[in-house]
């Protein structure tokens, strides 16, 4: 078995218009590369193991809405992990630097990829926790954005933007917790975020499944509280925003969030 045949079968998937077809063929592909002894992979050159690798990762890319096919390449890129862990580290992360490090505001594109990577891949949630900081960042800049524009902020943009939140606070909860209930310096990035995330629940200039999953994403943040009367505490500044619907503070730390 070599490497020559996994990557005829990953082009064949590729290839395939049809969803299952293709998914077929990526879970042929993966048994396929299961079958290659451990030593034999770690003896081959790096070169070899980073054609593949990259092979993966840009299908990733390609096939970035479709949930299953994602994980499917995942579980590829975990087993080759396990012979050079940092080889795939590295080659995730270059995929990402460009989301989180070029001066632009995050597109559409963006988003989808940052919740596929955070969704949908392990490894991508490891290099998601190295760059946490640089995300966070990018984030708190686009809600301004989102929320001046009502095309940005009636569509799948402003949509997407609050998934990757959402994503954010449900799988990387150790990243997201002190941020929220210790003090510390990237908290006012966090704050403008969950300002973002009230107004799309408050306003009526959303469309009501954004405001839905603005909920859902404010609850999944309360739920990192460390202890259940800090959690009972926010929950009840909330509703009191929610039953006035005006503006006020919401406790979600030790200290409070002005809203």
């Amino acid at each position: 078995m070599t490497l020559k045949s996994i990557i005829n079968q990953l082009s064949e998937g590729s290839r395939h218009t049809v969803k299952r077809c293709k998914e077929r063929c990526l879970e042929d592909a993966f048994q396929l590369l299961k079958k290659i002894p451990d030593a034999h992979l770690s003896s081959l050159e790096e070169e070899q193991l980073l054609l593949l690798v990259r092979l993966l990762l840009s299908m990733q890319l390609e096939m970035v809405n479709s949930s299953i096919a994602c994980r499917k390449l995942d579980k590829m890129l975990q087993h080759l992990a396990k012979v050079n862990h940092q080889l795939v580290l590295r080659e995730t992360s270059q995929c990402l630097h460009d989301i989180v490090h070029r001066d632009q505001i995050l597109s559409i594109d963006d988003l989808q990829i940052a919740c596929m990577f955070l969704e949908d891949s392990r490894i991508g949630r490891d290099v998601w926790r190295e760059t946490f900081p640089d995300l966070l960042d990018k984030l708190s800049r686009l809600f301004p954005v989102v929320m001046e524009q009502e095309g940005l902020r009636n569509g799948t943009f402003c949509y997407a933007a609050v998934k990757v939140c959402l994503q954010m606070f449900q799988l990387l909860p150790g990243e997201v917790a002190p941020l929220v209930w210790e003090p510390n310096p990237e908290g006012p990035r966090l704050q403008s975020i969950l300002q973002a995330l009230v107004d799309v629940i408050l306003g009526q200039r959303s469309n009501r499944d954004t405001r839905l999953l603005a909920g859902t994403t404010v609850s999944m943040l309360i739920s990192t509280a460390p202890d259940s009367r800090a959690g009972g505490a926010a929950a009840g500044s909330l509703l009191k925003i929610s039953g006035s619907g005006a503006p006020s503070s919401i406790l979600v730390c030790r200290r409070p969030i002005t809203l």
